[in-house]
């Protein structure tokens, strides 16, 4: 861009950084077995999800990792003939953890227990 001065690109290059940064730390867990890669995103998660730039990264990473969860379920849901594996059980619970804090937390605690019966 005609005008632009370096001094303009610093936010964006330190924004960038941190992310990289953030992108850099994953790669480094990725040949952990599943459980420990599991725990390991979760950590890093939890302790930089204060931070909005460290938070985007970190959300996407879950997100891919939760469309593998969701793909593996699917099949389970709509057959019942899936074994739920050790990593499926602990992500199953922390779903319906996350899950009945949102019921607990939005009031709808009695709807909740009327439509699971």
């Amino acid at each position: 861009m005609k005008g632009l001065r370096f001094h303009h690109c610093l936010p964006l290059i330190d924004k960038w950084s941190i992310r990289l940064n953030i992108v850099a730390m994953a790669h480094k867990i990725r040949h952990l077995p599943q459980l420990e890669l599991l725990e390991n995103l979760y950590i890093l998660h939890s302790a930089y999800s204060f931070e909005a730039d460290r938070r985007v990264v970190l959300n996407k990473i879950m997100d891919y990792c939760m469309g593998v969860y969701c793909s593996q379920m699917m099949e389970w849901m709509t057959t019942g003939e899936k074994e739920l594996t050790p990593c499926l059980m602990i992500l199953r619970d922390v779903v319906c953890g996350i899950v009945m804090r949102m019921v607990l937390t939005t009031g709808r605690l009695k709807e909740h227990i009327l439509k699971a019966t």
